[in-house]
């Protein structure tokens, strides 16, 4: 072989490297661009929600060409649910108990035919129910809420929430349906984070309902404002919610709250991230493993997720795990 036959055979074989390379390049990039685009469904952009579902989108991106993960505001818990299981967005936030409701249908989270197809993917850490009492509606505990249904002007959430179902059996279970309150002379506000922040805080309201990972800023800052407290249920009712609905009991105190008076239990669920099972694996994979080495980016979106523990993903699920999640659960040795 001459000189210049080798140098052609050498140019010739790099230049074949080179483009297969490119090929190869080029099929990667195409099949992670060919990845479905899916969407996140949170809740409203003033609570804590948007941003954790922002962050596990952006998390999640980070395996993929095209930005395939999206994230819109949604209606909080069970309008998440409804929205997924009829396909119009893919992913949402809501929490487990009311995911396996939603799944056997015929109950008050869904009265039609059960979303069969729903997965879990995720949890995050717990979210109790903050019910906020102004000092000057002049009770000591919910018990007294019947004798002065005409004095409350509350703020809860809209129709589709999670803390407006949790307000509403609430006031059923302590004799007063909220459409009593307003026979009576009351109000009953049905309004976004910011609503009912702005609401406490402009004396509109007396009481106001949040769901929050503790210690909140809002929380905080609420209190600090007016002279209030956060009032718990009762042991019939704390039964009846966790028997019926499978809730947790968590217990709020000065450590969470400086101006808490004292302990007071409440209910409370993990946040849940849950699809669909046509999910593409490899994408919910991506996802899950992404968000477990990430923690300080989470954090950093929600400073309450500082508690959270990435071994707690698969804790209270509630349904069906998807297989793109469970095959890195298991990698992990976090389940069996």
């Amino acid at each position: 072989m001459t000189m210049h036959s080798a140098k052609l055979s050498v140019r010739g074989l790099i230049t074949g490297m080179v483009g297969a390379l490119a090929i190869t390049a080029s099929a990667t990039g195409l099949q992670a661009m060919e990845q479905k685009p899916v969407q996140i469904i949170t809740a409203g952009t003033g609570g804590s929600w948007f941003p954790t579902g922002a962050t596990i989108a952006d998390l999640a991106n980070q395996s993929f060409d095209g930005q395939p993960v999206s994230v819109i505001p949604g209606a909080g818990a069970i309008g998440n649910i409804a929205r997924v299981g009829v396909g119009k967005s893919d992913m949402g936030l809501s929490y487990g108990p009311f995911l396996k409701l939603a799944k056997e249908g015929g109950n008050d989270i869904n009265p039609g035919e059960g979303y069969d197809d729903l997965r879990a993917i995720l949890a995050l850490n717990a979210y109790p129910f903050h019910f906020l009492v102004a000092d000057s509606v002049g009770i000591s505990s919910l018990d007294e809420l019947k004798d002065i249904a005409g004095d409350i002007n509350l703020a809860s959430e809209v129709t589709g929430s999670s803390m407006h179902f949790i307000v509403q059996r609430m006031f059923e279970n302590y004799g007063l349906p909220l459409d009593e309150i307003e026979k009576a002379g009351g109000s009953v506000q049905q309004l976004n984070t910011d609503g009912r922040k702005d609401a406490w805080q402009n004396g509109q309201v007396n009481m106001a309902s949040f769901m929050f990972a503790p210690p909140h800023p809002v929380i905080i800052e609420q209190m600090r404002i007016r002279d209030s407290q956060i009032m718990g249920f009762t042991d019939e009712v704390l039964d009846q919610l966790t028997g019926e609905l499978g809730f947790d009991v968590f217990e709020l105190t000065s450590e969470h709250y400086p101006k808490q008076k004292a302990a007071t239990k409440t209910v409370a669920m993990p946040t849940l991230l849950f699809g669909t099972a046509d999910l593409d694996d490899e994408l919910v994979y991506e996802l899950v493993k992404n968000v477990a080495n990430n923690k300080q980016r989470m954090v950093n979106a929600v400073g309450s997720l500082e508690s959270w523990n990435p071994e707690d993903m698969v804790k209270g699920l509630g349904i069906e795990i998807h297989p793109g999640a469970l095959k890195f659960y298991k990698e992990q040795g976090w389940i069996d």
